[in-house]
């Protein structure tokens, strides 16, 4: 059953080309939907496998993509506007992975 709904996906991003979508607030290449499914799918594989006890293995490449989609484009504020909560602390976290090498800090600011 999974197996076809993630065929279905493909296929209709693959349909939709460069057609633009919507996505969190703004209008997108199709593409875009591919790679978040593609890491949500991942950190729900990957909580499966914690849960079952067993250590996900994860490609490198893929886990710092996920990682960088996460502090790029889903944890920024809501269709451009500040996040409230973000106002009353400036955390500051950084994260390496190797390879491939990347690295980001991220700063809350508003």
């Amino acid at each position: 059953m999974a197996d076809g709904g993630a065929r279905r996906a493909v296929a209709a991003i693959a349909e939709a080309g460069g057609d633009q979508v919507w996505t969190f607030g703004e209008l997108v290449p199709a593409s875009f939907w591919g790679r978040r499914m593609a890491h949500e799918t991942l950190v729900h594989a990957a909580d499966a496998e914690l849960a079952a006890g067993r250590q996900p293995d994860i490609a490198p490449r893929i886990a710092a993509d996920a990682i960088d989609e996460w502090l790029t484009v889903i944890s920024g504020p809501l269709y451009g506007r500040p996040d409230p909560a973000r106002r009353r602390c400036r955390p500051a976290a950084s994260c390496t992975c190797t390879p491939p090498t990347r690295a980001w800090t991220a700063r809350a600011s508003g």
